[in-house]
């Protein structure tokens, strides 16, 4: 079942994760760039850390993406008029615009893919969808040592290439 699997994702991978509608947003901006622009939209004004911890990356990186942001206009920082060591983040009229672009392209891609499921076969795909994710931060958070011994227990099977 599992190979199964794999070869319907592997054979329908750029449908399931590159659609078509991404293209024209993907020349112009990274995927990170795109997730730290629907996480400021979600959040409002944000600081580097949150927005670094939201994003599961460290703050070098998180940096450089929102630099770029920046850059382009569609992200401005703010500093606290409180606590001038406090800085935030905040989307400009341009990377709104850009987030609705962004959340309607989305919300259509999620109504492509439960057209035609019953409400019940919805709810069933939401259930699944959330012990993958479940399966998913099981395994991102399990330590290197786990890993390891996983890869002890399956060891890998030597070939000799003439």
């Amino acid at each position: 079942m599992a190979d199964s699997l794999f070869d319907l994702v592997l054979d329908n991978f750029k449908k399931i994760f590159y659609p078509e509608e991404w293209l024209a947003l993907d020349m112009q901006f990274s995927k990170a760039e795109l997730f730290a622009l629907l996480l400021v939209d979600k959040h409002g004004d944000i600081t580097m850390s949150q927005l670094a911890s939201s994003m599961n990356v460290p703050m070098s990186t998180a940096t450089g993406v929102i630099e770029r942001l920046v850059k382009n206009g569609y992200i401005v920082r703010v500093k606290s008029e409180t606590d001038r060591r406090i800085v935030t983040i905040r989307l400009t009229g341009k990377g709104t615009s850009l987030s609705e672009e962004l959340k309607d392209t989305l919300r259509r891609l999620t109504d492509l893919l439960v057209q035609g499921l019953s409400e019940e076969e919805q709810r069933l795909l939401v259930q699944i969808f959330l012990k993958v994710l479940d399966n998913l931060s099981r395994t991102a958070s399990k330590p290197a040592s786990d890993h390891e011994s996983e890869a002890a227990a399956n060891p890998l099977t030597k070939i000799e290439i003439e």
